[in-house]
């Protein structure tokens, strides 16, 4: 294998094209490098997928300039493959050169041991005489800054003993400042009644000190406050360009606010409560994305500005956002959706932020997530107190909870609004399902009756939704017990039972894909046999979202039999899809709490998978390529490209003996499968493992 030098872009990235033919498989490739930068090396290649080209890429890791040895990358080369590139994403031109000295073949141990893992590995950065320790992706954020910048300011953030989400808010605080030419203009509006002057005189110079200038700040400050506490805050602030607005009637929030939005200038509206402060490259990273609705994650800060941790939101979610209130803060909207979809209604009270997001996310175009930590929320005794009214004796949790009611009526959704916990205001949604609609489902099986007989009497005698039918595949059962079990079933639920008998090579996806064609129904669930029905209404809550156009697949909330979760949702790291929460036990913290949420993923198991017919055939089934692993992520990933939302139903609930029946990487054969199918996901889906754009907070 040779590369060649092919071509440099526009944005100075350099391709080469990769030489020489090898089989498919995992591989270390091993590099030279010389260069005065630090530089990311991806993978480009293209793939002939059913008679139709693709490109796909992924970072495989990091040229370090200060290494003189060998750099030793992993990666997988599909069986599909037509061309091969490899690109050095420079920032700016440099002058470099590269070496494929060595293509080694992965074998089964090393895979198996992870050590290809970034996640599993340290890296060193040798700083002024000193070795700083760390995982790859903090090692990468600090040679990529090498290149640019002395490092001896990030001197904390490359300490070992500092979390991540610590030390990536320390990186970004000391970014550069961000001296946007031209851009549009930003109102901020921030409401003040009674409130720690000090931590206004924060906000506003936070304002003030922003990268980007063309910024309208309107403080609107209640008429109750004394003239005393204004004049010392105007003097002290000493902004001719500050506006402030004296504030009647109410002193609530929502009042406040809107008196301040009808005297914005700018062509896009952020409030910024008065205890908090935005980071000073804040409103730069906004403004640089084009969208209604743009927000960011919060970094919480206390009484004296310190850093305490991080609150991490998912690209946009919209069922997340029926369970409670994820945006939170730091959210910039554009003035003509303000105008469209009208300002905060006092009548919410202190669900008004609420209401007023429900609203806006209805009528945006757009909707995107800044990955920085551009608010900074305070935590502290002494914050911000508004006036009450009648409203506000109502509860937050149930304002919020009419709020969530009219949104249905709005988006002419049939459904229910359920309290999950009044203190946090957290809900959940359930849709109604009409009754005519008919479910189909299939269940894979080869003997193991007793396992299967827990399985069909938990969804016969448990399941309050009625209209469905369930199809058996016997891939191959031998044992009389079996036979005897289908032969009790089929005369028990003769109009709800039915068995499919094929005896192809296992293959969890061709299986799938031929009992859907036997199958009538309107929603497909595909079901594991080592699954156990726990909540009775499991169909039916699954069921209200996989009918809605914009849902893909739709999943459940699994435990093992011990009571810890097996899955609550797949999440994407730098080695596979893994399950969210996996083997955690659930209690009454505040983890618990998000984990048990309505939400937005990638994907969900398969183990427990409903989607529309229409949908499963339009993307053509399973890909029988995926015989064993990984044909349910691939699935629900065709799905997202398309545009689909796929979701996690965890009002769903339901018990997984996971793998009792086929067993799980026991045999050198099924480890080996495990490896090739888990390489051909990366090969289609690599973007996705460097950053799952639903982690966050709320995944864990």
């Amino acid at each position: 294998m040779k590369a060649t030098f092919s071509h440099v872009t526009s944005n100075n990235h350099v391709f080469y094209h990769v030489e020489g033919d090898i089989p498919s498989g995992w591989y270390y490739l091993s590099f030279t490098y010389k260069g005065n930068y630090s530089v990311p090396i991806r993978l480009y290649w293209e793939l002939n997928q059913a008679g139709t080209k693709q490109v796909w890429s992924e970072e495989i890791g990091l040229l370090d300039s200060r290494l003189a040895n060998q750099h030793l990358f992993s990666c997988y080369l599909s069986p599909n493959l037509t061309k091969l590139q490899i690109s050095l994403e420079f920032e700016e031109e440099s002058p470099h050169e590269l070496t494929i000295t060595q293509v080694t073949p992965m074998l089964l141990d090393t895979f198996l041991s992870l050590a290809w893992s970034k996640k599993h590995q340290y890296f060193n950065v040798e700083w002024d005489g000193t070795n700083y320790l760390m995982n790859y992706r903090r090692y990468r954020a600090c040679k990529l800054l090498e290149n640019k910048r002395d490092l001896t300011p990030l001197l904390t953030a490359m300490r070992y003993d500092v979390p991540d989400e610590h030390a990536c808010y320390l990186m970004q605080e000391k970014e550069p400042p961000l001296r946007l030419s031209d851009g549009p203009i930003v109102s901020i509006v921030i409401p003040v009644f009674d409130v720690n002057i000090r931590y206004l005189l924060e906000a506003v110079r936070s304002i003030q000190n922003q990268s980007y200038q063309a910024v309208d700040c309107i403080v609107v400050i209640h008429e109750s406050i004394p003239d005393n506490l204004i004049n010392r805050f105007t003097e002290e602030v000493n902004d001719q360009s500050l506006r402030i607005v004296i504030g009647s009637g109410i002193g609530t929030r929502a009042s406040l606010i809107n008196q301040g939005l009808s005297v914005i200038r700018g062509e896009y509206v952020l409030i910024l409560q008065p205890d908090d402060r935005l980071a000073e490259n804040g409103i730069a990273w906004l403004v640089q994305i084009e969208a209604d609705v743009v927000y960011s994650h919060d970094a919480y800060i206390n009484e004296t500005g310190t850093f305490v941790n991080v609150y991490e939101k998912p690209v946009w979610s919209p069922e997340l956002l029926l369970a409670h209130n994820y945006l939170g803060s730091g959210v910039m909207t554009s003035t003509n959706l303000l105008k469209r979809a009208g300002a905060f209604r006092a009548h919410y009270g202190q669900a008004s932020d609420y209401d007023f997001y429900l609203r806006i996310t209805e009528a945006a175009a757009s909707i995107q997530r800044v990955d920085k930590y551009a608010y900074h929320k305070r935590l502290a005794s002494d914050l911000c107190e508004w006036e009450s009214d009648e409203i506000d004796q109502q509860g937050t949790v149930q304002l919020g909870k009419k709020a969530l009611e009219e949104a249905l009526v709005r988006r002419t959704l049939s459904g229910k609004v359920l309290i999950k916990d009044e203190a946090s205001n957290l809900y959940a949604v359930r849709m109604n399902v009409p009754d005519q609609v008919k479910i189909s489902i299939l269940i894979c099986t080869r003997d193991q009756a007793e396992l299967l007989e827990r399985c069909l009497v938990s969804i016969f005698e448990k399941t309050t939704y009625q209209h469905f039918e369930v199809l058996v595949v016997d891939n191959g059962s031998v044992e009389n017990e079996t036979a005897a079990l289908f032969e009790r079933w089929k005369q028990q639920e003769s109009g709800r039972f039915r068995v499919i008998r094929d005896d192809q090579p296992f293959n969890f996806s061709a299986l799938n894909n031929e009992a859907v064609k036997k199958s009538t129904g309107e929603l497909i669930v595909l079901l594991n046999n080592d699954i156990e029905v726990r909540s009775p209404m499991w169909l039916e809550n699954m069921a209200g979202y996989a009918i809605q156009e914009e849902i893909g697949a739709v999943g459940a909330l699994l435990y093992y039999q011990s009571g810890h979760v097996q899955h609550a949702g797949a999440i994407f790291n730098d080695v596979a899809p893994i399950h969210s929460f996996y083997k955690g036990m659930l209690g009454d913290d505040a983890v618990s709490k998000l984990v048990q949420l309505q939400r937005n993923f990638l994907a969900v198991t398969g183990a427990c998978l409903m989607v529309k017919r229409s949908l499963y055939e339009e993307v053509g089934g399973l890909d029988e390529a995926f015989e064993s692993s990984y044909n349910d992520m691939h699935f629900c990933m065709e799905l997202y490209a398309r545009g689909k939302r796929n979701v996690l139903i965890p009002e769903a609930k339901l018990y997984h003996h996971e793998s009792i029946s086929r067993g799980r990487l026991q045999t050198i054969d099924k480890q080996e499968e495990w490896m090739r199918e888990l390489g051909r996901f990366r090969s289609l889906w690599g973007y996705y493992f460097q950053k799952d754009p639903f982690v966050s907070s709320h995944t864990f």
